[in-house]
């Protein structure tokens, strides 16, 4: 698997962009791009990432892989916090030992069901699909 800094450098340059050029979007001392690229560095936070992200111009997906290899939970998920108490309920019963596999599944497909429903039927799964 690729580490943080291996996804970092693959794409910046896909995106044709220098590090110097990145670390002046994101207002950081070139110097720390290139210990992170080289594995010598890990973001200051999950902030740090979503402004190379956005200087990067990621996709949803691009953004999610970054945090993930750099060890933070996806986009959506920070930005619901861990206090919010649905989300809450939601991971303490998928996470329940005590429940049965087909009733966490059962769960499961409920959830798909309401938010397909709620959303009108876009693809709300595809939008940011897993990191790898």
């Amino acid at each position: 698997m690729e580490s943080y800094g291996e996804t970092l450098r693959r794409l910046r340059q896909a995106r044709g962009m220098s590090q110097r050029a990145l670390a002046r979007a994101v207002g950081l001392n070139p110097t720390l791009i290139n210990r992170s690229e080289a594995g010598d560095r890990p973001p200051q936070g999950p902030a740090e990432v979503a402004a190379i992200a956005r200087a990067l111009r990621l996709t949803p997906a691009e953004h999610d892989l970054l945090l993930a290899r750099a060890g933070y939970w996806p986009a959506v998920f920070l930005e619901v916090g861990p206090g919010d108490p649905t989300l809450r309920a939601v991971a303490d019963a998928l996470a329940d030992p005590t429940l049965p596999a087909e009733v966490r599944s059962a769960l499961r497909a409920a959830i798909e069901n309401a938010v397909r429903a709620a959303t009108l039927g876009r693809d709300t799964a595809g939008a940011r699909p897993p990191a790898e």
